[in-house]
């Protein structure tokens, strides 16, 4: 089956199965260590690492040069970040300049230095994948940063070319705020809430069941705390107002561009796109560990619906 979205990006690429040399001993001294309990678990995590920046390499060894700290093996990452910061450095310079034409050189500077302070934020989700010595943090800022920048690099090496790289790394940026406001600490939660059935079998249906009922239960709690007394019939109506399926695809449509479906799928569709918002809410939920911080986030961005006496609810 042919797969789709309308994000341009090759991730459809099949990946080209080619000869393990990262798993021979390592040549360094020190130790080999990884979070992962064993080395078939390191190729269940490059599928992972795969399907959260949505590109599928076709040179599959580049990914696991990537993930290969210097630590764990002679054969390692190092060249490969020095290209992704490149990578990393066209694109904030470029979004930078379609913004503001006549932006200072200073500016520019600065947004540069601030992406790069928090680079280690944006590759946390690679501190348990990225293989390290036994000796060494696999979590420490310089790791999962040289990690994040070494595929970017890996990606313009698979190509030849820095347009993948480049969109996978706005798509990078979209799930850390620039879309939906929320920052992932485990970004593989908020790329997995826009997975549609249709699109693979690790999909968003359970966390959208979470999060469908976190936010009825937001409204529940918010329209008793206003009026204890309430009727059972305006607590169903309120809670009617949220669970209807087009108000809800509203309230989600900035996730639109990110949806994951099938080629024979129309992602735009209300009940996909309400789908993938509640699992968003029930991904941040996940990543937080507490259903109140998911009720927080809720009200605070998209919990208003627009409808009638839902309204009610925010004064």
């Amino acid at each position: 089956m042919q797969l789709r979205s309308n994000i341009p990006l090759c991730f459809i690429l099949a990946v080209v199965i080619t000869a393990s040399v990262l798993f021979s001993s390592p040549t360094v001294s020190a130790q080999p260590h990884s979070s992962l309990p064993n080395s078939g678990s390191f190729s269940d995590a490059l599928d992972m690492v795969q399907m959260t920046l949505q590109y599928r390499f076709k040179k599959i060894e580049f990914l696991r040069i990537a993930l290969t700290h210097s630590s764990y093996s002679a054969e390692n990452n190092k060249v490969f970040s020095i290209l992704g910061n490149k990578v990393m450095k066209i694109t904030l310079v470029l979004q930078s300049l379609k913004k503001d034409l006549d932006i200072s050189p200073d500016d520019l500077n600065d947004k540069i230095s601030k992406f790069h302070s928090s680079c280690a934020a944006y590759g946390m989700f690679l501190k348990d994948v990225v293989r390290v010595s036994s000796t060494t943090d696999s979590s420490a800022s310089s790791v999962v940063c040289g990690a994040l920048r070494a595929i970017f690099g890996a990606i313009a090496l698979d190509n030849g070319e820095f347009a993948d790289a480049i969109n996978v790394f706005l798509v990078l940026q979209r799930f850390n705020g620039e879309i939906m406001p929320y920052y992932f600490k485990n970004l593989e939660l908020g790329y997995r809430s826009v997975v549609h059935s249709s699109y693979s079998e690790k999909n968003n249906k359970a966390m959208s069941i979470l999060g469908e009922s976190i936010i009825e239960a937001a409204v529940t709690l918010k329209a008793l705390a206003k009026n204890v007394d309430l009727s059972k019939k305006d607590l169903n109506h309120y809670i009617s107002l949220v669970s209807d399926v087009d108000s809800c695809a509203h309230d989600g449509r900035l996730l639109k561009p990110m949806i994951l479906v099938s080629e024979n799928i129309d992602p735009s569709t209300s009940s996909i796109v309400c789908g993938a918002y509640r699992a968003f809410v029930g991904a941040i939920v996940l990543d937080k560990g507490k259903p109140d911080d998911g009720v927080g986030w809720y009200w605070d961005r998209y919990g208003h619906s627009g409808i009638g006496k839902a309204d009610e609810l925010y004064m």
